[in-house]
């Protein structure tokens, strides 16, 4: 959950997510969020009876307001090639 993600990173790696104040962001996002993103999921090869669901991957862009916020752009983020 991003609750644990959250802990994890003020606690341990002394470096809490920007936005979130529970765990020691110094200032809110403007749009209150909490810089936390799911850039990619990957769901593997699965045999049902006589179905085989073929290994997907989906990939998210990053979030529109992450432009204006840290200034990052789609384009400049390097691609990963999913096998």
């Amino acid at each position: 959950s991003n609750k644990f993600l959250s802990a994890m990173m003020s606690q341990i790696a002394k470096s809490p997510l920007c936005g979130d104040l529970r765990y020691g962001a110094r200032q809110p996002l403007p749009d209150q969020s909490v810089a936390l993103h799911a850039r990619s999921l990957h769901i593997p090869t699965v045999s049902l009876g006589d179905m085989d669901l073929k290994s997907i991957w989906f990939v998210a862009p990053i979030p529109l307001t992450w432009s204006k916020f840290f200034s990052v752009k789609e384009k400049n983020i390097p691609k990963i090639k999913y096998t």
